[in-house]
């Protein structure tokens, strides 16, 4: 039996769940249905003001796997790192609630967890969108396909994935080891920050083991009212500031080869790029002169007195850059 062979792999699933009563029944009974039964869940109920605490109450009533707290309403870093505090498995996977697993999932990633010794394992996405009529933003999450089932380290394969621009930031997106996760934190209190946290991860000595597979694990739901699909906002543009600072602050603090830094500096400009864009649609093309100096100190963390011509594009000709941006978009396949 499969679960004789893998009774020593302990999976902590870790669930924020905030005003998701439309769609959270889906997430805990994708679980529930799952063959493997050797996890824990654990649902962080923050702060939700909706009916979305007591549909959970009922649903795992009579499961003893799975664990609920309620904390005031502090954002989903808060609730996955009190999450993972709370967690006693061997490994840790961050779901949304509004967001499902497929079939056999447990099964497919434990199993492999267990042949190959991994610190991480990371998987493709298949996206749905339910809001029939409605025109939403659907993202694509490309993976290094040549990386297929190969092991490899966590820098190798950020650096891989930054050069074939496939580089997917979703926590969601990577089974880890507990240990590897808890000596890591969300930063709290802004958006986009997957972007600062995985990044560290990868980059993490400890992230020695690291798989990738492209079979459509993690089940993505496309909705409005998503941050994904949310308008642009004061909170989107200062989240990719924030990430943008502190992947600066903590890599200059870190030990990095000559691709290492390469590759994190083609990171950062494509954050700081998705800061200008969330600035321009926020302000509406009128970008204070306060903020312009904040860009320009943000673009000497990188690159010191040699900056780049694209970046300070952006922050002279914001409203061209954005505009060249989306029809290299449009027009590439």
């Amino acid at each position: 039996m499969f679960e004789t062979a893998t009774s020593s792999i302990t999976i902590s699933i870790i669930i924020p769940a905030y005003n998701v009563e439309r769609y959270i029944e889906d997430c805990l009974k994708s679980i529930i249905k799952q063959k493997f039964t050797n996890y824990e869940v654990i649902i962080i109920n923050d702060g939700s003001t909706d009916d979305s605490k007591n549909i959970i109450e009922r649903i795992i009533s009579d499961e003893s796997k799975f664990k609920l707290y309620s904390q005031n309403n502090n954002g989903v870093s808060a609730a996955r790192n009190k999450g993972v505090l709370h967690a006693t498995g061997k490994y840790v996977w961050f779901l949304d609630s509004d967001d499902k697993i497929s079939d056999n999932a447990l099964h497919t990633l434990a199993a492999l967890c267990t042949k190959n010794n991994l610190d991480t394992l990371v998987y493709g996405m298949e996206v749905f969108n339910e809001e029939h009529g409605c025109k939403l933003h659907v993202p694509t999450y490309k993976r290094p396909a040549d990386l297929d089932n190969k092991i490899l380290t966590g820098r190798d394969f950020f650096k891989i994935s930054m050069d074939q621009q496939a580089f997917g930031a979703s926590a969601c997106l990577y089974w880890l080891k507990r240990t590897l996760a808890l000596k890591h934190s969300f930063y709290e209190g802004i958006l986009h920050e997957d972007n600062l946290y995985t990044t560290q991860i990868l980059f993490d000595n400890d992230c020695n083991r690291l798989q990738l597979i492209t079979d459509a694990i993690y089940l993505r739901r496309i909705r409005l009212g998503s941050i994904t699909n949310s308008k642009h906002n004061k909170q989107h543009y200062l989240g990719f500031l924030t990430v943008y600072k502190e992947l600066a602050v903590y890599f200059k603090s870190s030990t990095n080869t000559k691709d290492d830094i390469s590759a994190l500096v083609a990171f950062r400009r494509s954050i700081f790029i998705s800061f200008v864009i969330r600035l321009v649609s926020v302000h509406n093309l009128r970008i204070p002169i306060s903020m312009r100096i904040e860009l320009f100190n943000c673009l000497k963390i990188s690159y010191g007195a040699m900056f780049n011509i694209k970046c300070i594009s952006c922050v002279l000709f914001p409203f061209t850059s954005v505009k060249l941006r989306r029809l290299k978009q449009k027009l590439l396949p």
